[in-house]
């Protein structure tokens, strides 16, 4: 099966289905004929926008992503993660540590990569902690100023 109908296969699933992990991506996709490897399926999700995301109960949940980088969807859908698991934000210079909620950070994360702002380098999510990596520290003042109007809105 060539990459776009496995691509398209792998869509289908996560659409239709609550997949919470990539593992258990790997097990729709081998009931479906197809056998691949955690980096094949590891790419295909960042290139088809596949990130996770929570849901109310706590539950994480594959999503597929189809916003583009100056969508107003995507804008609202970054403040509100911002807005609801932030607790804190501090800067180091040119880096900006985000205190979260548990498993808030990569949601923050992946919404931040999706937007591309032009003040950050780099995104590096853990399980409560987002680092955020400038390019000075002028930006980063410039860019936690930005994150605290999401906070207060």
């Amino acid at each position: 099966m060539n990459k776009n109908d496995r691509q398209k296969k792998i869509k289908k699933i996560i659409i239709e289905n609550e997949i919470e992990t990539q593992d258990e991506l790997l097990i729709y996709l081998k009931r479906e004929g197809l056998v691949i490897t955690q980096a094949t399926i590891s790419r295909d999700m960042k290139e088809l926008n596949i990130v996770k995301s929570y849901l109310e109960d706590g539950k994480k949940r594959l999503t597929l992503l189809v916003l583009e980088k100056n969508d107003s969807e995507l804008d609202q859908k970054l403040k509100k993660s911002i807005k609801d698991y932030t607790k804190s934000i501090e800067i180091v210079r040119f880096i900006i540590i985000i205190r979260t909620i548990p498993n808030g950070a990569d949601v923050i994360a992946n919404y931040m990569d999706k937007k591309r702002f032009s003040e950050v380098t780099a995104t590096i999510a853990g399980y409560d902690t987002l680092i955020v990596i400038t390019n000075s520290e002028k930006n980063a003042e410039k860019f936690c100023v930005q994150l605290n109007t999401y906070i207060n809105q």
